[in-house]
Order: C-alpha cells, then sequence, then structure tokens
C-alpha cells in the first residue's frame, strides 16, 4: 500500500501547477462557477485509471494491451 500512496503523492506534485493555474484563471474570469473543480475530479479519476491496484507490484502502470 506506501506504493499507492507514494504514486498519489508524485501524481498530485505532477498535477498541481496544473490545477493552481487553472484555478487562478477560473477565479479571474468566472468566480461564480468553479468549473476547475470538474478538472480536478478527472484529474482524480485518472490517477484511479493509472494505477493497477490488482498485481502483486500494487502501483505498477497499467500496459497498453488492456482493453476496455
Amino acid at each position: 500500500m506506501n506504493n499507492v500512496i507514494k504514486h498519489f503523492i508524485e501524481y498530485s506534485l505532477r498535477h498541481l501547477p496544473l490545477l493552481i493555474g487553472l484555478t487562478l484563471i477560473n477565479l479571474v474570469t468566472a468566480p461564480n462557477y468553479l468549473w476547475v473543480l470538474w478538472v480536478a475530479l478527472f484529474t482524480f479519476i485518472r490517477f484511479f485509471n493509472e494505477v493497477n491496484f490488482t498485481s502483486n507490484d500494487r502501483c505498477c502502470k497499467r500496459h497498453n494491451t488492456d482493453t476496455w
């Protein structure tokens, strides 16, 4: 489980500057509607799509051979 937590922290730090920038743009252009929350939600969903929780190595990225 430590690998998943480590990967989540690394993933969050990679996407944090983007989310901060989009939040600033959102607050300047349309402060009444926080559309940046949708971006944050889909970024969070993408993390769970990227991590494979079923293998022995708990934090390996899924291979391109996986299909829907």
